[in-house]
């Protein structure tokens, strides 16, 4: 699983909770105040690093995930980091594909998850389905347009593919099947009667990130 994992490392935690406000209030112009005692779902949660920056801003998660490992992960880093507030928050095994509820949630999340399913487009299609009318879907996802994918890919033209299998994860435990770029990842989008509200790109290269 390549989420991290910070129970037990609340500086760490706090180092990244910095790149977490910035993701959500810059990059996608959504107050942190927006999550609060709302309804959210995470699909392909991993360890819970991300949707537990939402939990402290009021969120009430569920967190779905196919990784046993990762989940049980997940329940003991918010137990250690929201107390008493844990039983708020759910925390299933299951892939995208085979999730099933009646419940509709204000925010759906997938972040970096689609780009590891067989079927990219029927996976958004499943992971919107949760969503309430007028909610708000968030993803993120590896793109083709980066730098870094452009420079990888002319170096594998030259032979050398070493940084082009790493971009896709080749022989690791789950690797990349699909890149998106913004065009197409909009056709999806506009397929399903959604529109682009904002869109930004990650840091590239971070330093908190380097043992990675």
């Amino acid at each position: 699983n390549p989420s991290q994992y910070y129970s037990n490392q609340k500086k760490l935690y706090k180092r990244y909770k910095k790149n977490f406000e910035y993701n959500y209030t810059y990059l996608f112009k959504l107050p942190l105040k927006l999550f609060n005692n709302c309804d959210l779902i995470d699909f392909g949660a991993g360890t819970g690093d991300n949707t537990l920056f939402l939990a402290e801003n009021g969120a009430k998660c569920t967190l779905v995930d196919m990784n046993y490992d990762a989940i049980v992960k997940s329940k003991k880093l918010f137990k250690h980091f929201l107390k008493k507030d844990f039983k708020k928050h759910k925390f299933i095994v299951s892939s995208i594909f085979n999730f099933k509820a009646k419940k509709k949630f204000d925010f759906v999340q997938s972040r970096g998850a689609l780009a590891h399913t067989e079927s990219p487009k029927l996976a958004f299609q499943k992971c919107a389905s949760f969503l309430k009318k007028g909610g708000i879907i968030i993803i993120n996802s590896p793109t083709s347009d980066g730098i870094i994918f452009k420079v990888s890919s002319f170096l594998m033209n030259l032979g050398f593919t070493k940084f082009y299998d790493r971009l896709w994860q080749k022989n690791m435990n789950s690797p990349h099947l699909s890149y998106f770029n913004k065009k197409n990842l909009n056709l999806l989008f506009s397929k399903h009667n959604f529109y682009e509200l904002k869109s930004g790109y990650l840091n590239s290269l971070d330093a908190n990130n380097s043992s990675r």
